[in-house]
């Protein structure tokens, strides 16, 4: 595909996405921020709200969403006492509940791509309306929050999840067979598909120091789409699902309010669960103070035979109205020069940053957030034409689209220098409570090899009932 080609089919779905856009921003609303909860894990039919590991005694009281930081009041004894009795069980869960379908063209401007029966590959045929895909969900997500004194807390939270089983397939050797290609014989193991996402202890001493210990979600980054500071938890944020609750690892975190101020100090200690080694331990220090209505963060994370990285978090507004948020990482040498035994005075330093920044208009109920990101690694300079990654994210959203009960959000996500990236358009429609569907098309670009290929597909989701219990 050569280049014209290329900006010519841009063009083209930034001119729909735009006219899409005007008759969005026509229709006068005053709601409250877009949230389209029927298509949210993590919203209505989520017991994270109120449950999970971010509430009592969590790291989020400088939460970025909020565009003023106030002030944070310590929560006593007496307090957790009231809004949760000593002794108390409490137990609960949601129940996720669909259908997604979705069709897919590969190369849908080529002579070989068919509507109806997709893309010739050889002897087969891939893609098309023929060949749609369907794929129940059912997800079912079960906790328990446990007071048993009233400085000591107990959470755990578990998935289940359609299909209920995984098979992984098995290779074992009989030694009694021979020639030896005869010997190995593959089987299947079937496992459960249930997995413990969080479970941990919260305690303290003498309300001053505040400890947890177990397996939860670290909170590091600020960013929304990309968090290069978020170098704890076992899985990197989703661009096109940012608000998903992201698995943390098993860790041991001290939690040091400075009185008196509204500094905090919390320190990690993360054992590595593949090695069972001291060595192999991670270990981690970050400092969180105010300035004005803005925070600042400043952290470090060190283990062995790994780069060394220093970060630092940033979170604002801009007039009271468009929230701000920025970070930065600092690491010395990358993972190959640490792996290969590269000698420490030859690495050279690798820099990540992203800024970004959300607008709430509240009159039109749009909401609109955008960040940029660059890597940077300075091994790299004798590369020929190196000029690092440098990737943006875009997502615009209205409610009450048309109607109440309509809503309509896109999303952009481009890697600028490869000419990459995806987009799509999603119109969501809550017909009644307990039946719902989300639709939409996508583009997507893509590099094989020196060619760039663009795919397009066409969803439709729907949710029945389901709910919080």
């Amino acid at each position: 595909m050569n280049k014209k080609y290329f900006y010519k089919q841009i063009f083209i779905f930034c001119l729909v996405f735009f006219l899409l856009g005007i008759k969005a921003f026509a229709i006068d609303s005053d709601d409250y921020l877009f949230s389209d909860d029927s298509f949210s894990d993590e919203g209505f039919f989520s017991d994270a709200e109120f449950f999970s590991d971010e509430d009592l005694f969590s790291d989020d009281i400088f939460s970025s969403e909020t565009l003023v930081e106030t002030p944070v009041t310590k929560i006593d004894a007496s307090l957790s006492s009231l809004i949760f009795e000593t002794g108390s069980v409490r137990f609960g869960g949601s129940l996720s509940a669909g259908l997604h379908m979705e069709s897919i063209w590969i190369d849908p401007f080529s002579s070989d791509c068919d509507f109806l029966y997709g893309t010739e590959m050889g002897a087969i045929k891939l893609g098309g309306l023929e060949n749609t895909g369907i794929n129940p969900t059912l997800d079912l997500d079960l906790f328990f929050d446990s007071r048993p004194s009233s400085n000591t807390r107990l959470y755990g939270k578990f998935n289940v999840m359609y299909p209920f089983n995984k098979n992984y397939p098995n290779i074992f050797v009989d030694m009694a067979l021979f020639p030896p290609p005869e010997a190995y014989v593959l089987t299947e193991i079937i496992v459960p598909n249930f997995s413990v996402f969080e479970l941990f202890t919260d305690f303290n001493y003498d309300d001053k120091i505040y400890f947890r210990f177990g397996k939860h979600t670290v909170k590091w980054g600020v960013a929304y789409f990309f968090s290069p500071a978020d170098i704890i938890n076992l899985a990197a944020i989703d661009p096109e699902d940012p608000e998903k609750q992201r698995e943390g690892p098993i860790s041991l975190r001290v939690h040091f309010p400075i009185e008196g101020t509204q500094t905090n100090l919390w320190f990690y200690i993360l054992p590595d669960e593949k090695t069972m080694l001291v060595k192999d331990s991670s270990f981690a220090f970050k400092a969180e103070f105010l300035v004005a209505t803005s925070e600042l963060g400043f952290g470090a994370w060190y283990r062995y035979n790994s780069p060394p990285h220093l970060m630092g978090t940033f979170t604002g507004s801009l007039a009271g109205t468009v929230a701000l948020f920025a970070e930065t990482v600092f690491a010395w040498g990358n993972e190959d020069a640490w792996q290969n035994d590269r000698a420490f005075t030859e690495m050279k330093p690798v820099v990540d940053a992203t800024l970004g920044a959300s607008y709430y208009w509240e009159a039109a109920k749009i909401n609109l957030a955008g960040q940029y990101l660059f890597g940077f690694d300075f091994s790299n300079l004798d590369t020929k034409n190196y000029t690092g990654a440098h990737k943006a994210a875009l997502s615009l959203s209205r409610s009450e689209f048309i109607i109440k009960k309509m809503s309509l959000s896109a999303f952009a996500l481009m890697d600028i220098l490869e000419h990459t990236g995806t987009a799509s358009l999603n119109l969501g429609v809550n017909f009644f409570d307990g039946f719902s569907l989300s639709t939409g098309p996508s583009l997507s670009i893509m590099s094989i090899g020196a060619e760039k290929k663009m795919n397009a597909s066409f969803s439709l989701s729907l949710r029945f009932g389901g709910g919080r219990f």
